[in-house]
């Protein structure tokens, strides 16, 4: 079974679609990279707080 990729969109105020844009093209990234990145992040936040999924291991921090 392939996993195959469909469009999610939807509306934003142009002001929010230009700050993207900018913010993007300094990070040399695209739109829909930072709103893939910002949508994961946040659908394991909730996936977490309402236990469906497997909260993540703590972080180590190295000690210099």
């Amino acid at each position: 079974m392939t996993n195959k990729n469909k469009f999610i969109a939807f509306r934003a105020p142009e002001s929010v679609r230009d700050r993207l844009s900018v913010v993007a093209e300094c990070e040399h990234l695209t739109v829909s990279d930072i709103v893939r990145r910002a949508t994961f992040q946040s659908m394991r936040e909730l996936e977490e707080k309402h236990h469906l999924a497997s909260p993540r291991p703590p972080v180590r921090e190295q000690n210099d």
